[in-house]
């Protein structure tokens, strides 16, 4: 059985709406709101996830989150997308933002004789 992970699939990079994150912590991560992201003034949260780029892309809820919203989970610039892997690893490459998969199942390589 593969697994699903989240990637970008537009110029700009990687990125989570406010309502994205609040259907996250409604739904049990511990992240920081959206509204706290740029507040210079008073205590920062304590999260074990300041940013949404920093959650693990096969993390269930990020993946739940955006099957759920569709592109509402879209942050600025963002195409986000769930892609269904053959296996259970992965390398997320990116040029510009928008981003590809590389799997062991997919990756071509050149070998030296």
């Amino acid at each position: 059985m593969g697994h699903k992970i989240v990637i970008n699939q537009s110029w700009g990079g990687f990125g989570l709406s406010p309502l994205g994150v609040q259907w996250l912590i409604d739904n049990g991560l511990d992240i920081c709101p959206a509204d706290t992201w740029d507040d210079d003034e008073g205590p920062v949260p304590q999260c074990e996830f300041d940013y949404p780029s920093q959650i693990p892309r096969h993390n269930l809820l990020l993946v739940a989150c955006v099957e759920a919203l569709g592109t509402a989970a879209d942050g600025h610039c963002a195409q986000l997308k769930v892609l269904e892997l053959p296996g259970n690893q992965y390398i997320i490459d990116e040029r510009d933002g928008d981003e590809w998969v590389t799997t062991p199942e997919g990756a071509v390589w050149t070998v030296i004789d």
